[in-house]
């Protein structure tokens, strides 16, 4: 039975012939889930890579160019021809590269630490945009996020 606004009737009433509820969705597996969070991934190959080739020297120059490649990114895009979101992200440059050349003269263990609080605000600054929609795709800013705390893993792991 359905009535004048076209709801079907669940009632036991309505019998076996009462249309049955759509089924809910249901992820379709581990390989589909895996499939859309592909920047996920790229972030974890990424640091592997980065593991693997011993560049842990290069997470302080990483910092700086990760900021630097917004503006890049950003300008390429055309997200920054307001004065304002232009001035917002060079002075992102200022600070992440103002912490990465900060630590490349300090001692360890101080300069992981430093390099650590650098990425895990760099995370902050990534889930910003991210969240926000602007400057990079949102692939580019959810890889980043990932890759951005398991650098501070990472960095601290080794410190």
């Amino acid at each position: 039975m359905v009535d004048v606004t076209g709801t079907p009737d669940r009632s036991p009433a309505a019998g076996p012939d009462a249309a049955a509820p759509p089924a809910p969705d249901r992820p379709a597996g581990l390989a589909h889930r895996a499939a859309r969070r592909w920047p996920t991934l790229v972030a974890i190959a990424i640091l592997s890579l980065l593991l693997v080739a011993g560049a842990v020297e290069d997470f302080a120059d990483g910092l700086a160019w990760a900021a630097v490649l917004y503006v890049m990114i950003g300008a390429i895009r055309g997200h920054l021809r307001r004065v304002r979101m232009l001035a917002v992200q060079l002075a992102g440059v200022l600070v992440f590269g103002g912490l990465a050349l900060f630590a490349a003269v300090l001692d360890q263990p101080w300069a992981a630490y430093l390099l650590a609080i650098g990425w895990l605000g760099h995370a902050v600054w990534d889930a910003f945009h991210l969240r926000a929609n602007v400057v990079v795709p949102r692939w580019y800013a959810e890889a980043c996020v990932v890759l951005d705390v398991l650098l501070v893993v990472a960095i601290l792991a080794l410190a």
